[in-house]
């Protein structure tokens, strides 16, 4: 299947939500073994300085890594894309296959899940490169939080952009 006709079938899906809310975008609740990853991306100015950042959760919620990706020069918006595309990199990477993802930004959340339009090219580009990355994971589902419930995803961000480097911590 081409990647353009599985990103098709993807966005095409109707999803369900799970009874803590999260988007189903792929997959059956599994029980138990679900990772968490909590991603986000900041810009300062915007557009400037960039970085998308990501920490992985076991499922017994412990800290397994923190990731930054530093952008020389990117919107707000591609840094969050960013953040969860290199989240989503590192979790396939150390075999991760059910995972449930939250991030403060709406608009990445609902144009990864397909309720949104895309209409930026740069960040229909990010889009789909995490479709693609998500083909990796069995379970998948996706949601919204405030700020204040995504702070060290934030706090990663931030240290990317004022370190200007990226990095990885396990």
């Amino acid at each position: 299947m081409s990647e353009k006709n599985a990103f098709t079938l993807l966005m095409s899906r109707k999803q369900t939500e799970s009874p803590d809310g999260f988007l189903i975008i792929k997959g059956t609740i599994p029980r138990g073994q679900t990772h968490l990853l909590q991603f986000d991306g900041g810009a300062n100015p915007n557009p400037g300085r960039a970085a998308g950042a990501a920490i992985l959760y076991s499922p017994e919620r412990k800290p397994i890594f923190e990731r930054a990706e530093f952008l020389p020069h990117a919107t707000n918006n591609q840094a969050e894309y960013t953040g969860l595309l290199v989240g989503l990199q590192e979790s396939a990477a150390i075999g991760v296959k059910h995972l449930m993802i939250q991030g403060d930004s709406q608009l990445v959340i609902l144009q990864v899940a397909g309720k949104w339009k895309i209409k930026d090219d740069a960040l229909k580009a990010l889009n789909r490169q995490i479709q693609h990355e998500l083909e990796s994971f069995e379970y998948v589902a996706i949601r919204h939080v405030f700020r204040e419930k995504n702070t060290e995803a934030d706090r990663i961000a931030n240290e990317g952009i004022s370190d200007g480097e990226s990095f990885i911590r396990n």
